[in-house]
This record gives C-alpha cells, sequence and structure tokens, in this order.
C-alpha cells in the first residue's frame, strides 16, 4: 500500500469532510480511499445497449 499526504486544504474543506464521513459511519481517512476509489478506480462495465445507443446513426436521437 501507498501513502500520499496532501498538504494546503482549507479548515472549511476538513470540516465537511469529516461530516461526510461520520454520516457514512466512516473515518475520515476512510471516506477519502472511499472517494478516491469512487473516482480514479476501475470503470464498471457499461451496458452494450448503453454503447450501441450512443453511436451516432444507431442508436436514437432527440428530435430537434
Amino acid at each position: 500500500m501507498a501513502t500520499i499526504v496532501v498538504r494546503g486544504l482549507e479548515r472549511e474543506l476538513v470540516k465537511q469532510l469529516k461530516v461526510v464521513a461520520a454520516c457514512n459511519g466512516r473515518s475520515m481517512e476512510e471516506e477519502v480511499r472511499f472517494m478516491l476509489r469512487e473516482r480514479v478506480g476501475p470503470p464498471s462495465p457499461r451496458p452494450l445497449a448503453v454503447t450501441l445507443m450512443s453511436i451516432p446513426g444507431y442508436g436514437w436521437e432527440w428530435p430537434r
């Protein structure tokens, strides 16, 4: 496991992070790990139907 240090966080941001962590029943450190996993972790697989619908000319488009 790696360790990182983040310096220069605003007091208000740290206070908000503590509140969010407490609301989720986690420590602040655990909350940050959770947020990082959610943001930069491996992407969840997209259903094939969603992929096909996003291809121009094959999927549907909103009427103009």
